[in-house]
C-alpha cells in the first residue's frame, strides 16, 4: 500500500513536470518568430514564422501594437485577426490583424498578470 502510494505521488510528479515543460516549451516557440513579424508583412510571412493559426475572427473593436501599451478603436483597418494560443493555464494569446490587403496592421500578446 505504502509501495503504490509513493509510485502514484512519483508518477503525478512527473507527469506534472513533464506537462509544465511541454506548456513552457510551446510558449517559448511563438515568443520568437512572434517578435519576428513587422508591420507591412504578409500573411504568408506570418504563417511561414508562426505556422497556421488555431483560431481566425473578423474585425477586432480595438488594435494596439506590441507593448507600447498604446490600444485604439479599430476604425476598419483590421478586417482579419490571427489567434495563437499556447496551451498554458495564463490564458496567454498572441494575436495577428491583417488589412483587406493581407498586411500586417497590428500584433498583441495577452497576456495575464
Amino acid at each position: 500500500m505504502k509501495r503504490t502510494l509513493i509510485f502514484l505521488l512519483g508518477a503525478g510528479i512527473m507527469i506534472s513536470a513533464v506537462v509544465a515543460g511541454y506548456m513552457l516549451w510551446v510558449d517559448q516557440s511563438l515568443v520568437h518568430p512572434f517578435e519576428l513579424i513587422s508591420r507591412g508583412d504578409s500573411e504568408s510571412q506570418v504563417l511561414a514564422h508562426l505556422g497556421v493559426p488555431h483560431r481566425i475572427t473578423g474585425a477586432p473593436a480595438n488594435v494596439a501594437w506590441g507593448a507600447d501599451g498604446t490600444v485604439i478603436k479599430n476604425r476598419g483597418e483590421c478586417v482579419k485577426e490571427f489567434w495563437y494560443e499556447p496551451p498554458s493555464i495564463s490564458g496567454e494569446a498572441y494575436t495577428v490583424g491583417f488589412d483587406s490587403h493581407g498586411q500586417v496592421v497590428f500584433k498583441y500578446h495577452y497576456s495575464s498578470p
